[in-house]
């Protein structure tokens, strides 16, 4: 294998640039391809490798690496190396001192020589060049099979990692999809117990349909004689009735609920201050007599229209007397009606008797008072919220 071989073509240190390129540029006529030559620097010439400048002269200085000159190494003269005048060499004797003396001195009987600190040294075996190199060979064999373990095992990590994260997310996903389908469940449920729009009963009629038509082909399909098929069909009719009236009932709540809810917003709207836009563009909000008895009219009909419980019956004769001074300004056939029933309601509340009983009441009068407030005689800010 060639030593190019082992790099790709993106990264090979041994490509080299080519002094001309072709550049090819796609139009909608076809390619145009046209050369380009390229410009190399000069390798010959100094590199800037940065500086300073003089802030008080000016000047500019560069580093002694930029503005040193390059000096040329001299060739040498090798016209003399191979003749006898420089081949032979001149024998000089000189004497030298060293700065210390130093001697060995051998062991023998009149002399003591203390060898406690000598240390032994032996020959190490000798190693030639192609150990040398088999020991490097070996080491970089080892080092490459260590760092392809540690490629590998970080590769095993960012898999493993991966694969942890895939899981995580389809966990998460399985687990949306599950509480999502059990908020359905529930919406659909909670729609069937409680309908409150026309689509909620459409729901109920259809499947109530669909269940008729089950039932009525079991029927129609099984081995029972004439008579215990009459009996069956009337017993479907009977449950199907029975059926039809429930989801009646609960039309009825619901468009109850609805004008409620309907006739609340109705007077918060009535309660709502006039927005005018300024000249320089912001809304002012502006108070009138007709909102501010609006409002008045509308805490007192929350206040008509809380729950009654046996801890507040004090507060409650205070509403009905509240009532009764309001609607008293206008004397009709409509307030003559709300002033009796709330008598009535108050003589029953000190004589004690079951809340339970005067359910009742409370709705008719709770029905008078909005026909009240709705009525622009009694409300001005009414006739803002009725048709000509």
């Amino acid at each position: 294998m060639l030593y190019t071989e082992l790099w790709p073509e993106y990264c090979n240190p041994s490509y080299r640039m080519p002094p001309v390129i072709e550049v090819k540029v796609a139009l909608e006529q076809g390619d145009y391809v046209f050369p380009v030559a390229v410009e190399k620097a000069d390798p010959s010439a100094k590199k800037y490798l940065g500086g300073f400048r003089n802030k008080v002269n000016g000047y500019l200085y560069h580093h002694a690496a930029s503005q040193t000159p390059v000096v040329k190494k001299e060739l040498k003269d090798t016209s003399t190396l191979r003749t006898r005048e420089t081949q032979t060499s001149e024998l000089r004797t000189l004497s030298t001192q060293s700065y210390r003396e130093y001697g060995t001195q051998m062991e023998r009987i009149d002399v003591h020589v203390d060898t406690r600190h000598d240390r032994v040294k032996g020959v190490r075996p000798y190693v030639t060049a192609a150990e040398v190199a088999k020991h490097k060979l070996l080491n970089t064999i080892k080092i490459q099979r260590f760092w392809r373990g540690y490629v590998a095992r970080c590769l095993a990590h960012a898999l493993r990692r991966r694969n942890h994260e895939l899981d995580a997310r389809d966990r998460q996903q399985r687990e949306r999809a599950e509480e999502d389908a059990k908020q359905r469940a529930a919406l659909e449920i909670a729609r069937r117990a409680n309908p409150q729009h026309a689509a909620d009963f459409a729901i109920l009629y259809n499947e109530l349909d669909a269940w008729r038509h089950a039932e009525l082909a079991k029927i129609k399909g099984s081995t029972l004689t004439a008579d215990e098929k009459t009996k069956a069909m009337s017993d479907l009719l009977a449950s199907e009735t029975k059926a039809l009236q429930s989801i009646q009932r609960l039309k009825h709540a619901a468009q109850r609920t609805a004008h409620a809810e309907k006739a609340h917003h109705t007077l918060e709207l009535m309660a709502q201050p006039h927005r005018w836009q300024l000249a320089n563009g912001t809304v002012a909000q502006v108070q009138t007599p007709a909102t501010m008895r609006a409002k008045e009219l509308l805490e007192l009909y929350r206040a008509l229209s809380a729950p009654v419980t046996p801890a507040n019956l004090d507060g409650r004769l205070d509403i009905l007397l509240h009532v009764k001074w309001t609607v008293q300004e206008f004397d009709d056939a409509l307030t003559r009606d709300i002033c009796d029933l709330v008598d009535r309601e108050a003589d029953l509340l000190n004589r004690r008797r079951t809340l339970k009983s005067m359910e009742r009441l409370r709705v008719r009068l709770n029905n008078l008072v909005l026909q009240f407030l709705d009525d622009p005689t009694y409300n001005p800010r009414a006739a803002d919220f009725h048709g000509p």
